[in-house]
């Protein structure tokens, strides 16, 4: 359809089209901006909550990247952050009762946010009134108290600012292939898998291998030329990638 369209306008206004820039006369050019302009249109958006997705550029795009906490909700979250730590190091990786896992990641995912992301450093603001009244001592008090608790609130900001070996060390499960499977389902609203199953119903292998064997990163790898070997006898319809 949007082919017939393009090829319409460019027959129909050849010139109008050509004066200002000379691939605009081309139909495939205009075909291809109706097909973006049509995506555009037609991608849902989800509706975020303010205090779930702020206007910062660190979200990301993420629904739900810094959730309010209630201190009734706290209480409740850090227990279950109790619980996990004791079934990670007193049980075996194969009697690690999943179930009751994803249960506590669920009910502390806003309490690992808070932990991921740490405080958010204020706005430093300039003391005002005390250099316009005249008064030079009391101006150099407010000066030095200033600066000290400007010093004072990024050490707290540091101390706020975990490093990922401490989150793996509070949060285990949370590093664990099921685990961020979890926490990225609730940080984006998006059920991966689901999302990974639509994308295995339309793969075409061969393209991906084909694009794979181009890879300037695998010149000297044997890989690159297993995939060589692989597009051009056709020996792995459907590769395991």
């Amino acid at each position: 359809m949007f082919t017939k369209v393009a090829e319409s306008m460019v027959l129909k206004y050849p010139h109008a089209l050509h004066d200002r820039k000379k691939s605009l006369s081309s139909s495939k050019y205009m075909d291809q901006k109706l097909k973006f302009r049509y995506d555009e249109e037609m991608r849902a958006f989800k509706v975020k909550s303010s205090n779930e997705a702020p206007n910062i550029p660190e979200a990301h795009g993420c629904v739900r990247w810094r959730v309010k906490i209630t201190p009734e909700k706290r209480i409740e979250m850090e227990n279950s952050k109790e619980v996990m730590s004791p079934i990670f190091s007193n049980t075996l990786v194969k009697d690690w009762p999943w179930e009751e896992i994803d249960k506590h990641l669920l009910d502390s995912f806003p309490l690992q946010r808070e932990d991921i992301n740490g405080q958010t450093k204020p706005r430093a603001r300039r003391a005002r009134g005390a250099a316009e009244s005249g008064q030079a001592g009391g101006s150099g008090q407010a000066g030095g108290a200033g600066q000290t608790g400007q010093a004072g609130q990024q050490g707290t900001d540091q101390e706020n600012r975990k490093t990922t070996q401490q989150l793996s060390t509070e949060w285990p499960f949370l590093f664990r292939g099921r685990g961020m499977l979890i926490h990225f389902n609730e940080l984006t609203q998006i059920d991966w898998l689901e999302k990974l199953e639509e994308f295995l119903q339309d793969f075409e292998p061969n393209s991906f291998i084909k694009f794979l064997s181009t890879l300037k990163e695998l010149e000297s790898s044997s890989t690159r030329s297993k995939y060589k070997r692989a597009l051009k006898y056709k020996t792995c319809k459907y590769p395991e990638i």
